[in-house]
């Protein structure tokens, strides 16, 4: 029958083709292109089993960690935090052995005490030769050469200074470090201990340590206590042993004071990167390990913006699966109203002062 149709072949119409009377074989590359599709042809039951854009964030995010680096395709990247590369970490620790950004309540705050802050000293002269404490400057000084005069009476007795830090300013002290001096040795044979108070009267006083072992000459001792409330005025009292007579120069050369550090709220923020052309959609995995309880949207957020960060665009966010207690935190959202751009960048903030652990993001775009 070969050559029995010729010419051309018009308005073949589709009831006079049989099914499956034309399959994958006659179609060639690209002769179906979205023009062809109508609206709503490909509906979600001929795309099942494919896998979910979030699926392939979290696998993409897998691999990067696997390659040890950043994972770059055409609209996104995953990032898997092995290493320290963020533009922007606000109150953020990188963790280079474990490879997670975190925000931890631990150690302490910088001293608050400098070399103006106000000190009162107790009035008392046992041997006539004038204030027992002098020179209360030089232990804020930050200059180990010189030292505060601290003579105390023996046996047991004890001298004072207030530390004042001002109208409006307190703190939560939880650590006083004393350097202590060598004068004859008397740091080492008459320091029986000091104590420390709190106030916000200069009146009445919360002991907060009441230490009872000395010192050795020239040692910087660490002084630790619970604390949970903010005072204006510290009193430290140092102590002599109840041994001998006469006085002790228990002087001091420098001298701190810390306050617990609490945890802070952290936001991350990436390195842009470009897109083709203005997308209209962004998706975002956040790969986090929550150390306190949170609540998803409220503790932690993600923000997408495509004009380099001057705009954002805030995703709700889903929890996904969990590895080794590092939750996926999935979502996606329109950005379509911002200023349109192609600088991509993502925002990851933490609140409520909770500890969390954020080991990678996925960043994409469509």
């Amino acid at each position: 029958m070969s050559g029995f149709l010729t010419g051309n072949i018009t308005n073949v119409q589709a009831s006079q083709i049989s099914n499956d009377a034309i399959d994958s074989q006659h179609y060639v590359d690209g002769s179906i292109d979205t023009a062809h599709i109508s609206t709503g042809a490909v509906t979600s039951e001929k795309t099942t089993g494919l896998p979910a854009d979030k699926d392939i964030r979290a696998l993409a995010l897998e691999v990067s960690d696997v390659k040890g680096a950043a994972l770059n395709f055409p609209n996104g990247q995953a990032d898997p935090f092995d290493s320290d590369t963020l533009a922007t970490k606000t109150n953020a620790t990188y963790d280079a052995s474990s490879d997670y950004y975190h925000n931890p309540g631990t150690g302490y705050t910088a001293t608050f005490l400098s070399a103006s802050t106000t000190q009162v000293a107790q009035v008392a002269d046992y041997d006539g030769s004038g204030n027992d404490l002098a020179n209360l400057g030089n232990h804020l000084d930050g200059d180990t050469s010189t030292k505060s005069q601290i003579n105390v009476p023996l046996p047991n007795q004890s001298r004072f200074f207030v530390i004042d830090l001002g109208s409006g300013v307190t703190k939560t002290a939880t650590k006083f470090t004393a350097h202590w001096h060598n004068t004859g040795s008397d740091v080492t044979s008459f320091l029986s201990g000091l104590t420390i108070a709190g106030s916000n009267d200069d009146t009445s006083y919360t002991e907060l340590l009441n230490e009872t072992s000395g010192a050795t000459a020239n040692e910087s001792k660490d002084y630790t206590w619970s604390n949970s409330t903010a005072y204006r005025y510290y009193k430290i009292t140092v102590k002599s042993k109840n041994t001998s007579s006469g006085g002790a120069g228990l002087h001091l050369k420098e001298i701190s004071m810390f306050e617990t550090q609490t945890t802070q709220n952290m936001t991350l923020i990436n390195n842009a990167l470009t897109a083709a052309s203005a997308p209209s959609t962004g998706f975002i995995t956040v790969q986090a390990d929550p150390v306190d309880s949170v609540t998803v949207n409220t503790d932690i957020k993600a923000e997408i913006s495509r004009d380099g960060g001057s705009n954002w665009t805030f995703v709700t966010l889903a929890e996904g699966a969990t590895n080794s207690n590092f939750i996926n935190y999935e979502g996606s959202v329109d950005i379509s109203g911002q200023p349109s751009g192609t600088s991509i960048k993502y925002r990851v903030t933490t609140l409520n002062t909770k500890e969390i652990r954020v080991s990678g993001v996925v960043l994409r775009w469509a």
